[in-house]
């Protein structure tokens, strides 16, 4: 595990982040983390450390091309912004396996 400086009133550590959950946010043309970040209200640095094995050089101002796949913290969902995307389908919840939850029911 890689330890980041988080900033206040973060989680303190990535066992949080297991507990807590992720979504996947699916990027516009040229965004940045940092402007990902900042629209969802979540930490920059978990936002890299969350995506730093898929996207090996990855820093705050690299820019995403059109329908990139991030992962984000849970709590990306609780701004407005977040909620908003949510409803759009821009951002998706999924499970701790990496698997998408669709609603609805069982395995049918």
């Amino acid at each position: 595990k890689v330890k980041v400086k988080v900033e206040e009133g973060a989680p303190e550590d990535s066992e949080d982040r297991e507990e807590e959950g992720e979504v996947e946010y699916t990027t516009r043309e040229n965004e940045t983390p940092r402007i990902i970040a900042a629209m969802l209200r979540v930490n920059l640095d978990r936002v890299l450390e969350l995506n730093r094995s898929k996207y090996p050089q990855l820093v705050p101002c690299s820019r995403f091309r059109r329908g990139t796949k991030l992962l984000l913290p849970m709590s990306a969902t609780e701004s407005p912004k977040g909620k908003e995307l949510l409803a759009r389908k821009r951002l998706v919840k999924i499970s701790k396996r990496g698997r998408k939850h669709r609603g609805g029911g069982g395995r049918g």
